[in-house]
């Protein structure tokens, strides 16, 4: 499924369904925090992701699309 983080509080993160438009809880994989990055945390509010369902309505972030805008 693809969504849209809509709030970030610690390690989860709200993600708004492209399709359905239900908000789910979700978190990363620690393989996001592998990647050297700059950036203490690799998602961010506006970012676009790609997320699977898991028991209890818990979502698994497993992609972040690439951002088209920074502050």
């Amino acid at each position: 499924m693809k969504g849209l983080v809509i709030k970030s509080t610690g390690s989860w993160y709200q993600v708004l369904a492209s399709d359905t438009n239900i908000v789910y809880e979700a978190r990363i994989r620690g393989k996001f925090k592998l990647v050297k990055t700059r950036l203490t945390n690799p998602l961010a509010v506006g970012d676009f992701v790609e997320f699977q369902l898991e028991q209890d309505d818990v979502a698994w972030i497993t992609k972040i699309e690439p951002r088209s805008n920074y502050l």
